[in-house]
């Protein structure tokens, strides 16, 4: 027994649409019955109806735009159209749309009949195709999570089609849905199942928390797979998410798609690292192999610094081209997903507190500053990655002032004043200020008369005697303003105050 759903503005219809003819006779249920488009998408999760029936001229939603919006979502459900006069253009757009008949009112009850005997005809044509994609799929599910699975006799392959000279296993996932109103994940596993069906690429089976597709051809380059995921996406939209992708690789019988299974799920944790609109397969390991043969030493501290310089001073094309340094730098040492991921919040987080201290109509702010950082594990690329984050501190350093010569020497002073504890250097700060670091040491010294690592030792000694008169042990001084040698320190405190800081000590 089918489901109906009957839509329309006019009592006498709706109450003469039940009782015209005798519904379970035409093996249909009447479901639910609304009064209007937006009524109707109400209940329509409550009725979940095979066939909804509905008036094409309604207050409000009419019945076109009703059907276009279910459609999005319920690819299967079938329509009926009626309408209280011949209007041509209007059936022509409903045919076109996707409706299965056009009804003119009153409605005649053989019309009505021969409309339902057709769409009932297709619904069950429908059910035992869903029927034998379940039994196709259980076999599926045995071949893959069973050690030694018994394959289908060879009548039964064929039954279930899927008796093919090639089998590949491609993996899907929704990597980032947008907004609410996009397809949900179950909507986009039916649209994906239509187009292989349609196309007759294979056939579709859950393999959460992925949905796998079991190609019946092989695809043995990037090329071919990328354009297979290019018609995938434009199936679902762009509203309904960025889809990630993975394929094993192509395998001869059904006993050995465990192994296209398994190495897909390899390529899927590793895709993180592609470009976004790529598959994950053998034919990208090359780029993994060079990427794992890297380094891990990555010190996450210095390069927050850096970032918190670019910041402090206003320099989003700084801060941007620190960013992708960053990035490859955490790539090119085989870290993973993860830890890139939590890297980068570590560093942010640290930035932003960085240059936020001192500036206090910054700091009142803060927490929602970092708000958003949390965005960035919901990322499915690294590219995905860097272009979130640019979006989120190139405000931010843009807030914080233009580049002007006078403005750069003040940030620069500002900045040795916050980080003179820091490893401070004027190759460092060239990069931050996109500025040739012998370009930055001559302004600086036109502007203050001191060379940048004169005035920087000024004011290392200058909070080295406050830290002493203090009470502090020498060698701790030496650490607490960024000397990590204590004899260097003993040296550069005599020359700027003529004696030692240890006579400066008991001098205090």
């Amino acid at each position: 027994m089918f489901t109906v759903m009957i839509v329309d503005d006019e009592p006498l219809i709706r109450e003469g649409l039940q009782t015209i003819i005798d519904w379970e006779e035409q093996g249909f249920a009447i479901g639910a019955v609304a009064v209007d488009g937006k009524d109707a998408l109400d209940k329509l999760e409550r009725c979940s109806p095979h066939l909804m029936i509905v008036d094409i001229r309604m207050p409000g939603l009419d019945g076109l735009e009703l059907m276009q919006m279910v459609r999005e979502k319920y690819r299967a459900m079938r329509f009926l159209i009626l309408s209280g006069y011949a209007d041509f253009e209007y059936a022509r757009k409903a045919m076109m749309v996707g409706a299965d008949g056009y009804i003119l009112k009153p409605v005649d009850e053989d019309e009505l009949i021969e409309h339902l005997t057709a769409v009932r005809k297709t619904l069950e044509q429908q059910a035992r195709e869903n029927r034998a994609l379940r039994g196709k799929e259980a076999w599926l599910q045995a071949i893959l999570t069973e050690e030694d699975p018994e394959l289908p006799p060879q009548d039964v392959l064929e039954q279930l089609d899927l008796h093919w000279p090639h089998y590949q296993v491609l993996l899907i996932q929704v990597a980032d849905p947008v907004e609410a109103n996009g397809l949900q994940p179950v909507s986009v596993h039916r649209v994906i199942a239509e187009r292989v069906q349609q196309e007759q690429l294979g056939c579709v089976f859950d393999a959460a928390p992925y949905m796998a597709v079991l190609l019946r051809h092989s695809y043995r380059s990037e090329l071919q797979l990328g354009l297979l995921r290019d018609k995938f996406q434009r199936a679902v939209g762009r509203q309904a998410g960025h889809l990630a992708m993975a394929a094993g690789s192509p395998v001869d019988s059904l006993r050995q798609i465990r192994h296209s299974y398994e190495e897909a799920v390899c390529w899927m944790q590793q895709r993180f690292f592609l470009e976004d609109d790529g598959v994950a397969s053998v034919y990208t390991a090359g780029r993994q192999q060079e990427r794992e043969a890297g380094s891990r030493l990555i010190d996450v501290g210095e390069l927050a610094n850096q970032l918190s310089y670019a910041l402090g001073i206003g320099s989003g094309e700084g801060a941007a081209r620190l960013l992708d340094q960053t990035a490859a730098a955490m790539r090119d040492a085989g870290m993973s997903e993860l830890e890139v991921k939590l890297a980068f919040v570590r560093m942010l987080t640290t930035a932003i507190h960085k240059s936020s201290m001192q500036q206090a109509e910054r700091d009142a702010a803060r927490e929602d500053k970092l708000a958003w950082l949390g965005g960035i594990h919901s990322q499915p690329t690294l590219n995905r990655l860097l272009h979130y984050v640019k979006a989120h501190v190139e405000p931010f350093a843009a807030a914080s002032g233009k580049d002007s010569s006078d403005l750069i020497v003040r940030q620069m002073i500002d900045l040795i004043q916050r980080h003179y504890r820091d490893h401070l250097k004027l190759e460092s700060l060239g990069d931050v200020f996109n500025y040739n670091s012998a370009y930055l040491g001559k302004l600086f010294k036109s502007r203050t008369g001191e060379y940048f690592n004169t005035y920087l030792d000024m004011v290392r000694i200058e909070k080295a005697k406050e830290l002493l008169e203090a009470g502090m042990k020498v060698y701790q001084a030496a650490e607490q303003v960024g000397y990590t040698n204590v004899d260097y320190f003993h040296t550069k405190f005599k020359k700027y105050t003529g004696v030692s800081p240890s006579a400066y000590k008991k001098k205090s």
